[in-house]
């Protein structure tokens, strides 16, 4: 009797142990995550100022717009993994015609600089 009831325990640890790993991987699943990176000019690496930067879900879809910071720099947070476009919001120095692909992975974050040229004649 002792022994049957000390491999139920064992095998109700065993069961609990495997639902606990389960619950977790789920969570790592649904886990958050973010895209980032610099803009800067192309020809002199500069960093640009207030260049608007948009965040689509396919070629037209706009999901979120920022704007780049002081040292270029830009950041969209709180993701679910999957595939985004980054898009430029055009202005007179530069062109708005650049899309650039990523793909989020799962608490993950992607890092993705944007080289630009100046328009013709700037």
């Amino acid at each position: 009797m002792k022994k049957l009831l000390i491999w139920a325990m064992v095998l109700m640890g065993i069961l609990l142990s495997a639902c606990s790993n389960s619950d977790d991987e789920e969570e790592k699943k649904e886990e958050s995550g973010s895209i980032y990176g610099i803009v800067t000019e192309r020809d002199s690496a500069e960093p640009l100022k207030g260049i608007g930067i948009q965040l689509l879900d396919g070629w037209s879809n706009v999901l979120m717009t920022t704007q780049t910071f002081e040292d270029g720099s830009y950041e969209f947070m709180n993701l679910k993994p999957g595939f985004y476009y980054l898009g430029i919001v055009s202005n007179k120095y530069y062109p708005g015609d650049i899309k650039t692909s990523v793909s989020l992975e799962s608490g993950r974050q992607a890092k993705i600089d944007l080289p630009l040229y100046k328009a013709w004649g700037y």
